[in-house]
């Protein structure tokens, strides 16, 4: 799953993380894993726009933050958030920025797509 957030809204990738979490924690089980989650959100201030600015920290560390009173780990790299923040610096720094730094990652999980 590769969700992109170029400064609007990002709380239907949230959801869309969450219910993963979600499944990994009430469906262990399953015959494979879920596959690997990469969210590239991008927002101006850091200090300012950065929202779930915790959560995110949990999940890069392989923590699901949603369910906090279980023993409930992450898949290894089951979910990276990848920040850009554009007004932080004199150089500006976007998601598409942060997207080509990842770029063999993300042509590997395309790669993976089965597109039938």
């Amino acid at each position: 799953l590769i969700l992109v957030g170029p400064g609007t809204g990002v709380a239907p990738m949230r959801a869309l993380i969450q219910q993963r979490c979600a499944v990994q924690l009430y469906l262990p089980t399953q015959q494979q894993p879920l596959p690997h989650a990469l969210l590239f959100f991008g927002c101006r201030k850091k200090q300012r726009d950065y929202l779930y600015t915790e959560e995110w920290a949990a999940l890069n560390t392989g923590v699901n933050p949603y369910y906090p009173n279980t023993s409930s780990a992450l898949p290894q790299n089951g979910v990276q958030v990848i920040s850009a923040f554009s007004q932080d610096q004199d150089i500006k720094d976007y998601v598409t920025h942060r997207i080509k730094d990842q770029g063999k990652i993300v042509c590997a999980m395309l790669q993976q797509v089965s597109w039938s």
